[in-house]
């Protein structure tokens, strides 16, 4: 999310101008696969890339007075997936993100917690799906290591799960 900022890849984001004007979700692929992307387009495409993203999904959220939505799924290979599984990421997403919307601290003035650097870093790979092994090799650190990091996140946000924390933390925009 930090490069995604610093580079103001939102402003050359095609996935998310694509998702201003669709409302059934549709794969990154079929955006980038058209050609004619700008510069700023191909550094992110670039970027997702390198981080080991090849496709994804994306879901159009469009709500009452001109909202907009959009939730995300990343894969590390391509995937075409059936119509009915689809749709149920589909369902989900909408569910999700209302869900999101409605939690008590959206949009509250209390601030997120302060996070080490080092503790984003293993909150992001553990969002990325990675083992306390895994981002141990990754970051060069023990396991143990890595579960206090997430250990500490978790109690600092008052959640039970590493699923409740990454969620909360791409709420507060950490993520």
């Amino acid at each position: 999310m930090q490069i995604y900022q610093e580079n103001q890849f939102i402003l050359h984001d095609v996935v998310v101008d694509e998702a201003q004007r669709r409302m059934i979700p549709f794969r990154w692929e079929e955006v980038w696969s058209r050609g004619g992307l700008s510069k700023p387009s191909r550094d992110l495409l670039v970027a997702l890339h390198r981080f080991g993203w090849a496709d994804g999904l994306a879901v159009p959220v469009h709500g009452p007075a001109g909202y907009q939505g959009l939730v995300g799924f990343a894969a590390f290979r391509p995937v075409v997936l059936p119509h009915a599984e689809r749709s149920l990421l589909w369902i989900m997403s909408l569910s999700i993100h209302d869900r999101c919307r409605t939690y008590p601290g959206y949009g509250s003035e209390t601030p997120p917690p302060r996070l080490t650097a080092r503790e984003v870093e293993v909150m992001r790979w553990g969002a990325a799906g990675k083992t306390d092994w895994e981002i141990g090799q990754l970051l060069g650190i023990a396991p143990s290591t890595v579960h206090f990091h997430i250990g500490r996140v978790m109690r600092r946000l008052g959640t039970s799960s590493r699923t409740n924390a990454v969620a909360l933390l791409v709420l507060h925009g950490i993520l």
